[in-house]
């Protein structure tokens, strides 16, 4: 049973056993119980405590996932774990077309149902001129991205150059028609793959 197939909405898990610690603490330390009553309450705490410890690999994972994480989205149920740009070679034409990738992974603790687009929009910034727009659904209505997995996408400028030179292209970023963030296409062969 791998790690990333099984994630818990461990902050959850942790509040209640917390909680539920307390009012045991606070049970045993303010009445009186007959030895039995006491040793019972005892072993419930034990088992808390062994749950959260079995709980910690999966905490610790899904801190490292967010601490590499590129930034989130959906509330916090999605990381953006990687992103790439460069320009890809149509080999139809030999034309050079802006291009980013990304990678994300559901971090939820559930699967996701929500339709998510992603959307970009290529501008020439010696111009300003608007080249062209991409959008992709990386949940489209009806499907499910599953606790755990990740799942890449790329967005293409259909617009492009016959030569790959200090082109100066940026890729504005929209998720769901939010800005999410505008970067720079770097500027080199990249074929949309993470």
């Amino acid at each position: 049973m791998g790690l990333k197939n099984t994630f818990i909405n461990t902050s959850i898990m942790k509040s209640i056993n917390f909680l539920l610690l307390v009012v045991i603490s606070l049970i045993i330390t303010s009445c009186e119980f007959s030895s039995s009553e006491r040793a019972h309450y005892k072993k419930l705490i034990a088992e808390n405590d062994s749950l959260r410890k079995a709980l910690e690999p999966y905490d610790k994972q899904r801190e490292e996932i967010i601490s590499n994480s590129k930034g989130l989205i959906l509330n916090g149920k999605i990381s953006i774990q990687s992103i790439e740009t460069g320009f890809y070679v149509s080999y139809s034409g030999g034309i050079f077309r802006p291009i980013i990738a990304m990678k994300f992974v559901n971090i939820s603790g559930r699967d996701i149902k929500e339709s998510v687009q992603i959307k970009g929009i290529f501008i020439d910034n010696k111009t300003g001129e608007q080249l062209d727009d991409d959008s992709a659904y990386l949940i489209s209505y009806g499907d499910l991205f599953i606790n755990g997995a990740n799942k890449q996408i790329k967005l293409e400028c259909s617009l492009g150059w016959n030569f790959l030179s200090e082109q100066d292209v940026s890729v504005r970023l929209y998720i769901n028609d939010n800005i999410l963030q505008t970067m720079k296409i770097k500027n080199e062969e990249f074929y949309g793959r993470i």
